[in-house]
């Protein structure tokens, strides 16, 4: 048997004999924890699992303060934002901290409930995780691991879907929103007057002592210096060793997480109630008056313009110098935090039960009133305004836009050179529209075209076609995103953008084949991945990889036309009508000598099989094993699986909750359904 290993995480599996080939709600308890030492002593982690590095992630809003110097600007566009509702989540209690945005758009946001809730751009509920009453505003890092910090006196470590990674146990309640350093070091105070850093994996790196709680957020600057206010009125400057740089004093509590603006300056607001902007060697440069406590992060603008809120009910614009640009009055304390869209929009929430949106020059565009208390935004890729409020809900404010554009989120590929994608270009308004279209790349060495300029009558949607040239010399595991914007002729305000993320992997799969006689040579298989070559001849007689001489006929059930398909080898061309082979087919192989198949390609993200009244052909392209009552859909009634001491070689049962389906092994599924349905599998 000639044997090819398997490069990247190709999966061996050896057919011998009968075998055959193929392819919420989480709650964090002590009793989550296997084989893990707990402890509720400070300092100690629960639950750790992994040991990984990382920093935080490129996301829309992956943390508080929008980035990690706590500036509050967006790159993106809120200029057609009107002040509309696009939807609402009610969670079990008021929202105190600010939501973050992850990768697609996820939003995640805490509740005084307990939870920590995953929502889809849509507004549904993707999962809560019981974290034991969060307050702080969640973090995002770049592996997709979510941080968040709570009332029951850990700092939490979630993996992307809502199960626990770790805990780590702070001493006291944690309200302060954590930061995730280049090296992936997490940082956040503690009510025990500590800041933390924490390794990647849980374990505590150090902590460095204040004089008093903390519920201000750690910023992070230039060369790691990490700046944290607490309660015995200073602010700190500490090294990433742990050791202080410096502190500022000030005549009251400081509550105020700081901001950084790019010369390095640090403002920071404290219940003296000023706002102090300080050098970077801890000098005040200058200080603002206001007429109450300062509890409001500063947010700073393009143009260096810093925004901050007050007790005394107003927002104030100040400038670089530290005068007074403007200040606009609210119906109560401003304690939020502002969010700066691309377009110089500013928002903000206040204890005067409204959401308001300013323009650059402090008027008012438009405010939005829930009747409660409302918190510090975030703002989404798309333009939407993220924020939660007192009544106990999550807010999603847009308002109407007259063009949509729509498309896949993300796709993989397995070949370099042009690949195409379709977009949807959709003309919501009241009149007709022309739209002059723009497409870029996040990797300058991937190129896409698309034409320049579509009409779109009103109501109507157009398919757009993206090409995407993937370079000779790209690296496996290489992404980059694709972004469509079409903007409107007949208002330049008007715009809407799409993006995909396109990643390319090829990884080889290998499957061994058997010629025993317990199956007469008959192999029942299936490949996972996404196949470089489509073509079945190009697949079973490649030189290299391929079972060329080793077999002599494959077949192939076609449910929709209830017809056989088959390739023999020695057979004119024209009676061979078995021509592909891709991942959703369970293909037999008759063996006339043991064999190893190597399968180029790449995983894919899921798959969507057909599955037509009655029986089916069917592969199984994912990598993990699952019960095929958990994975197929509910008009499935029946399945076959290879035994070769069965007639045919495949044994019929009604019990799905007694057999796995696994990967690279052909199956047959009954849909006792009168109409076709979808089976959508996940890699």
């Amino acid at each position: 048997m000639k044997k090819i290993s398997v490069i990247a995480f190709g999966v061996v599996l050896l057919l011998i004999g009968s075998n055959c080939i193929g392819l919420s709600k989480n709650s964090f308890s002590q009793s989550d924890v296997e084989g893990s030492k707990i402890s509720t002593n400070r300092g100690k982690v629960e639950f750790v699992r992994e040991n990984d590095s990382t920093g935080l992630a490129d996301t829309p809003w992956p943390m508080f303060g929008g980035d990690l110097k706590h500036t509050g600007r967006s790159p993106y566009d809120t200029s057609y934002v009107d002040g509309t509702e696009r939807w609402s989540f009610s969670t079990g209690w008021d929202i105190n901290s600010s939501p973050a945005i992850g990768e697609n758009g996820t939003i995640y946001v805490g509740s005084g409930d307990g939870n920590l809730y995953a929502l889809y751009p849509n507004g549904t509920k993707k999962w809560a995780a019981d974290t034991g009453g969060p307050r702080s505003s969640p973090a995002i890092s770049s592996n997709g691991t979510i941080y968040i910090g709570s009332y029951n006196q850990y700092m939490h470590a979630l993996h992307l879907n809502g199960t626990k990674k770790w805990s780590f146990y702070a001493g006291h309640s944690v309200y302060s929103s954590a930061a995730i350093g280049r090296n992936g070091t997490i940082y956040f105070g503690s009510g025990d007057g500590n800041l933390y850093a924490l390794n990647p994996n849980g374990t505590e790196k150090w902590n460095f002592q204040t004089g008093h709680f903390i519920n201000s957020s750690p910023a992070i600057g230039r060369n790691g210096i990490i700046y944290i206010g607490s309660w015995d009125d200073n602010l700190y400057a500490v090294y990433p060793n742990g050791t202080e740089k410096w502190r500022f004093s000030t005549q009251g509590d400081i509550h105020s997480s700081p901001s950084i603006a790019s010369d390095g300056t640090i403002y920071v607001g404290s219940e003296d109630n000023r706002t102090y902007a300080i050098n970077k060697n801890g000098t005040e440069k200058w200080n603002f008056t206001t007429g109450n406590y300062v509890q409001s992060s500063p947010s700073i603008g393009a143009d260096g313009t810093i925004y901050v809120g007050s007790k005394d009910d107003n927002l104030y614009a100040l400038n670089p110098n530290g005068t007074e640009r403007w200040n606009f009055s609210t119906r109560g304390p401003v304690h939020s935090s502002p969010a700066i869209s691309s377009d110089g929009t500013i928002y903000f929430g206040s204890f005067g039960e409204r959401l308001y949106a300013l323009n650059p020059d402090g008027t008012e565009r438009w405010n939005f009133s829930t009747g409660y208390p409302m918190v510090s935004p975030a703002i989404g890729s798309d333009g939407t305004i993220y924020v939660g409020s007192h009544d106990d809900d999550l807010y999603a404010i847009r308002g109407p836009r007259s063009v949509e554009a729509s498309g896949p989120d993300e796709r993989r590929v397995v070949l370099t050179g042009n690949s195409t994608y379709d977009f949807s270009v959709e003309n919501k308004g009241d009149v007709n529209d022309t739209y002059n279209l723009r497409v870029n790349s996040t990797d300058p060495n991937w190129t896409a075209t698309v034409e320049e300029m579509i009409s779109v009558a009103k109501g109507s949607s157009k398919t757009v076609k993206v090409t995407v040239r993937i370079p000779d010399t790209v690296s496996n595991g290489t992404s980059s995103e694709i972004k469509l914007t079409a903007l409107s002729q007949n208002n330049s305000k008007i715009s809407d953008r799409h993006s995909v993320k396109i990643t390319f992997y090829r990884t080889k799969t290998e499957i061994d084949l058997v010629s025993s006689t317990a199956s007469d040579g008959w192999n029942y298989l299936s490949t996972p991945y996404i196949p470089m070559r489509k073509n079945l001849r190009a697949i079973l007689d490649n030189s290299s990889d391929g079972i060329r001489g080793n077999y002599d006929k494959v077949m192939y059930y076609e449910a929709k036309s209830e017809e056989w398909s088959t390739y023999k080898i020695g057979r004119s061309s024209h009676l061979n009508d078995l021509k592909k082979w891709d991942r959703s087919m369970g293909i037999w192989i008759h063996m006339t000598s043991n064999d190893t198949l190597n399968i180029t390609g790449g995983p894919p993200l899921s798959t969507d099989i057909v599955l037509h009244p009655g029986w089916n052909m069917v592969g199984y392209p994912s990598q993990r094993r699952k019960i095929a009552n958990a994975t197929l859909p509910s008009e499935v009634t029946r399945i076959g699986i290879f035994n070769a001491s069965k007639k045919y070689n495949i044994e019929y049962t009604s019990d799905l909750n007694d057999r796995m389906m696994s990967p690279k092994k052909g199956y047959w599924v009954y849909n006792q359904a009168e109409k076709a349905v979808t089976w959508t599998v996940r890699y």
